[in-house]
């Protein structure tokens, strides 16, 4: 998948942001 650079620099795929703007909540 793509990925994403963030604006601190760090770079992650764009499932890793999805699930991170995304979180499944706590079970």
């Amino acid at each position: 998948s793509n990925n994403c650079k963030l604006p601190g620099g760090e770079t992650i795929d764009e499932w890793a942001l999805w699930r991170r703007d995304h979180p499944a909540g706590e079970k």
